[in-house]
């Protein structure tokens, strides 16, 4: 079968994913960040059929999927979901919808927490087949479990998770293993080539520590009284590589941080620094675009010689993820800043409209329904932010040219966050520390290493010939 990828240059096993998202099945797709997940999720929405629905945990993942998010599209509570609450907002016209839809796509599914799967599940059931997993709809889940977790924000919503449903992650529940998911491992890393890269991050997204003999001691940037002891061989490579002390990050890097606290810190000072007053541009906000999916500040300062990162596609002239500096700007009701990037090459970026849109139910002539997409609202806004600091969960899904990654005093605090960071960028020339990075800083949940190994394990029974 074939259904013409091959004009997107896909390789063979891309293709073949597509193949079996299109079959009916449902799909777990995975593999290491930089294999390419997201291309084939917009594939799959050109190429599918079916009534499709694109979801995602959070309000920036849903846009960037062109899709809504999970609570959103459900009505669920906000909170812990419990067999008592899931029910609580479902209303005629969403159960019709929830009827209608033949296929739902989960993009970041390492962010979705437990109780939201098994609440999508039950909801589903209860609208339509009781006897089959999820109503008996095509489910397509899509992410990384190694890279940022589900957010759990205090003990008591962990112990309960890990009682009722066993763990946080949507891998842990009934729901999942009842849906028996075709379980497709992305293995060709397109974002990075380097051996020497790929075997770093690869040993510490799976936590292989390898111990050296000698004692490595490293002193923390401007912290001379603080040593760390680094004693794992991918650790140590990693800071000779990156930990440059008294050598100043890429002038192009983007501070990656740990804290959202951190990351605001850098680029006030950053822009508090230049002696331009500034251009201050209010977004126009129409109808219901919500906060968390808003692509910038809608109190943005557009300043004379600040660092920009462009937020938005113009063909021919510049590209989402962009970095370049303000060379100039003019105000009024239509403003214009010229932003000379990287490249040399300098563009003028007007003000962007970004949709946020829901889905809905229509009704044809002969009385079918169909799942159709509605604008809910509308945010104008010029298409900049500053770049010389985001947070490591804003940048998941990014790739940037260089990256100077902040881990501070606390370091790395959430599982799968050091190597979120430091797959970000394509080589090591264009990635340093702030500090060397220690054991403390590499976090992995046990759960999902052995979901993991239990995978590969899988697959090697399955090409492996019985004796």
């Amino acid at each position: 079968m074939n259904y013409g990828t091959e004009c997107i240059n896909f390789n063979r096993q891309q293709q073949d994913t597509l193949e079996v998202m299109l079959s009916g099945r449902n799909v777990f797709v995975t593999g290491r960040a930089g294999t390419g997940k997201s291309a084939i999720v917009h594939q799959f929405k050109r190429m599918c059929n079916r009534q499709l629905v694109c979801l995602a945990p959070t309000g920036m993942a849903a846009m960037n999927i062109g899709g809504e998010t999970i609570h959103g599209f459900f009505n669920l509570e906000v909170g812990v979901l419990t067999p008592a609450n899931i029910f609580n907002n479902l209303n005629e016209r969403q159960a019709e919808m929830l009827q209608a839809v033949e296929v739902i796509l989960i993009d970041e599914i390492s962010m979705v927490r437990s109780d939201c799967l098994m609440a999508m599940d039950a909801v589903l059931r209860h609208l339509n087949r009781m006897d089959l997993p999820f109503g008996g709809k095509q489910i397509i889940v899509v992410g990384d479990f190694c890279q940022l977790p589900p957010v759990v924000t205090d003990w008591q919503i962990n112990e309960y998770l890990e009682s009722e449903l066993g763990g946080i992650f949507a891998f842990n529940t009934p729901a999942w293993r009842l849906a028996q998911f075709e379980i497709i491992y992305l293995n060709t890393i397109f974002r990075q080539t380097d051996p020497v890269y790929l075997n770093i991050v690869n040993s510490i997204r799976s936590r292989e520590i390898v111990y050296c003999q000698e004692v490595m001691l490293y002193e923390r940037a401007r912290r001379d009284d603080f040593a760390i002891k680094v004693e794992d061989s991918h650790l140590r490579e990693l800071n000779q590589l990156c930990y440059r002390p008294g050598q100043a990050p890429p002038p192009d890097a983007v501070y990656l941080c740990c804290t959202r606290r951190n990351a605001e810190i850098y680029n006030e000072i950053a822009l508090s620094s230049l002696p331009d007053v500034g251009l201050p541009c209010q977004a126009t906000c129409l109808g219901c675009f919500p906060e968390e999916a808003r692509p910038n500040n809608s109190n943005l300062v557009i300043k004379h010689g600040a660092k920009v990162m462009l937020l938005a596609n113009r063909p021919g002239a510049y590209a989402n993820g962009d970095i370049g500096t303000v060379v100039d700007y003019t105000g009024g009701s239509n403003p214009q800043v010229n932003v000379r990037l990287l490249n040399g090459i300098t563009v003028t970026v007007c003000r962007t409209l970004w949709s946020y849109y829901i889905y809905d139910l229509e009704v044809d002539g002969n009385g079918k329904k169909h799942i159709t997409q509605r604008e809910a609202g509308r945010y104008i806004q010029l298409p900049l932010a500053p770049a010389y600091a985001q947070t490591i969960h804003k940048s998941q899904g990014r790739t940037l040219d260089a990256a100077h990654i902040v881990l501070g005093q606390r370091g790395c605090f959430a599982a799968g966050q050091l190597y979120t960071a430091l797959t970000r960028c394509r080589d090591l020339n264009n990635l340093t520390l702030d500090r060397p990075v220690c054991e403390s800083d590499v976090i992995v949940d046990d759960k999902v290493l052995t979901f993991y190994a239990g995978i590969e394990q899988a697959q090697l029974s399955a090409v492996t010939p019985l004796l």
